[in-house]
């Protein structure tokens, strides 16, 4: 646990070999290099990825709050439990990045809510983009929901959403309760 708690805040460990010198080491959390979702200049943020988001540069100036999912948009990952909490929290968008069989039916319910100017899709973001639009959060959600022969397996957008010192809402579905544990209880 005081292990856990002393690494959660560090970015690199000094290792000394056997020749005596320091070699400085990224730390990996579930396979993840976290000096890569460390937080940096948010605007440059912002700006290098302006095309999509600078809409959303503006929502930041005017404490909009930004909500996050990131993965296969299927009915059995509750996005629909996300666009009805949501609608309910004033100021809220919602940023969906992924694409799924299940995306026509969200529309739908997107619809209904009255949420179809305050969700946005995105359907695929490349490795090296991921950590800005993480970065652009506000809250980090993965609200899958078990099924008959179905339950989350190891979230790695959770971890990476951790890696960014983001909030996350998680459900209890599957290994999700087994990833944050261990994160800081304010931040779950």
């Amino acid at each position: 646990e005081l292990k856990y708690k002393i690494l959660s805040f560090a970015t690199f460990l000094a290792a000394i070999s056997s020749h005596e010198q320091a070699v400085l080491v990224p730390i990996l959390l579930g396979g993840i290099i976290i000096i890569r979702y460390k937080l940096k200049n948010a605007l440059k943020r912002i700006l290098r990825i302006w095309p999509y988001f600078v809409v959303i540069a503006i929502y930041l100036f005017l404490n909009i709050k930004l909500i996050g999912y990131f993965g296969r948009i299927i009915e059995e990952k509750g996005l629909d439990k996300l666009v009805l909490a949501a609608s309910s929290i004033p100021d809220s968008h919602v940023l969906l990045v992924g694409d799924g069989d299940y995306k026509e039916k969200l529309m739908e319910i997107i619809d209904a809510a009255g949420m179809k100017n305050k969700i946005f899709f995105h359907q695929s973001v490349s490795q090296s983009d991921l950590v800005d639009f993480y970065n652009t959060l506000d809250v980090f959600v993965l609200p899958s929901q078990t099924r008959p022969g179905w339950k989350e397996q190891y979230g790695r957008v959770l971890v990476e959403a951790m890696a960014c010192g983001l909030p996350i809402v998680g459900s209890s579905s599957g290994a999700i309760s087994e990833v944050l544990e261990g994160y800081p209880r304010q931040l779950i």
